[in-house]
Formats: C-alpha cells, structure tokens, sequence
C-alpha cells in the first residue's frame, strides 16, 4: 500500500483549501484506512511503503517488495 506522508499531505490541502489541520490528519487517516481494509478484505497481503520513500530509495524498496 503506497501512502504519502501525512504531513507533506497535509500542508498540500490546508495550503490549497484552507481548514483545520486536524480535519485534514483525520481525513488523511481515514481514507488509508478505507483502502486498507479493502485490502484486507480481499485476502491481499498488504506491503506498505512510502512514497517519499519509494522515490528516496527505489532499488531498495522494489527488492524488499519483490522479496
């Protein structure tokens, strides 16, 4: 499962829409956690990675994905 970091997230919407940055931290975790349980759901394992992460370290994270 690929999330962004909440924070970057975060100040993308409160900067663009204004609003509490609390509203959006649970918006944020709200809608992870909806896919996740899709997942789950499904009888998918689950890997999750960043996506700051993945563009840090691609080679490292394909491996351990592949893996």
């Amino acid at each position: 499962m690929l999330t962004r970091d909440y924070r970057s997230w975060i100040y993308s919407r409160h900067s663009e829409k204004k609003g509490l940055a609390l509203k959006w931290s649970l918006r944020w975790f709200a809608e992870n956690k909806k896919i996740e349980n899709r997942l789950k759901k499904m009888g998918l394992d689950i890997f999750y990675v960043g996506y700051e992460e993945l563009c840090l370290y691609p080679e490292f994270i394909l491996k351990k994905l592949c893996n």
